[in-house]
């Protein structure tokens, strides 16, 4: 069994191939300061429609992010310019990056988030910790476990670290996760919607149902409806 879909691209594969705004429901660990810890428990899988994959890069004529399942083509008249063709004056485009992003529960935030994972060394960590079989579990369920993931030094000297902790969820935490689930939906994310808006409820045929970033074997037909408190608050031991 694997806790990444079939078609997720290891970081040493991205690396051979390589030559979220201010919603504090996005969590984007490049935002960190330096020493920031934030601690995080994943929730639901790839097959649940609470952890995806794919390509993304800043859209300038949209003036948003847009995210692929594979990687995109003719992006060139709509990609920025790269960090060496900012800085340089090159005129150098930048190219489409590769993301893992899953659902947690962020223990600061109390509450339900997405977490957008780019960094390379980053994925490298949390792949290891998906390989080990304690870490591993099925379906919709919360994991028994967080990460702490931690942010070193700054600009090019940055250096993140993903700990993982054996933890079980707390009855509250499970809870809360089993009346929010229903209500995100990551696969939005590659239509530029909102995962929190839930799955889309009036899916006409299995085909048009399946989840984008995911096997073709996740395939649900009968859709489901956002749930309003998907984010209801908890108390300080509901992690």
């Amino acid at each position: 069994m694997s806790m990444l879909p079939p078609t997720y691209k290891d970081a040493k594969t991205c690396k051979q191939e390589m030559g979220a705004g201010g919603d504090p429901r996005y969590i984007d660990p490049s935002k960190l300061a330096d020493g920031e810890t934030i601690n995080v428990r994943p929730c639901g899988t790839y097959g649940s429609g609470h952890l995806v994959c794919g390509y993304e890069y800043f859209s300038e004529t949209m003036k948003r992010t847009r995210r692929f399942t594979e990687f995109p083509e003719n992006y060139l008249e709509d990609i920025g310019l790269s960090y060496k063709g900012r800085v340089e004056k090159t005129g150098e485009k930048d190219t489409p990056k590769y993301f893992l992003a899953m659902v947690v529960l962020s223990k600061e935030l109390d509450q339900f988030c997405v977490l957008m994972v780019p960094q390379l060394k980053l994925r490298e960590q949390l792949e290891r910790t998906f390989a080990i079989e304690d870490y591993q579990y099925e379906g919709d369920a919360i994991a028994p476990y967080y990460f702490s993931i931690n942010r070193t030094g700054l600009k090019t000297d940055t250096v993140y670290y993903a700990t993982p902790a054996l933890k079980p969820a707390t009855p509250e935490a499970v809870e809360r996760w089993e009346k929010a689930k229903a209500g995100i939906w990551l696969p939005a994310l590659f239509d530029g919607a909102d995962p929190f808006a839930g799955k889309p409820a009036a899916a006409k045929s299995a085909a048009a149902a399946k989840p984008k970033g995911q096997p073709p074997e996740a395939i649900d037909a009968l859709g489901a409806v956002a749930t309003p408190s998907a984010n209801a608050a908890g108390s300080s031991d509901s992690w």
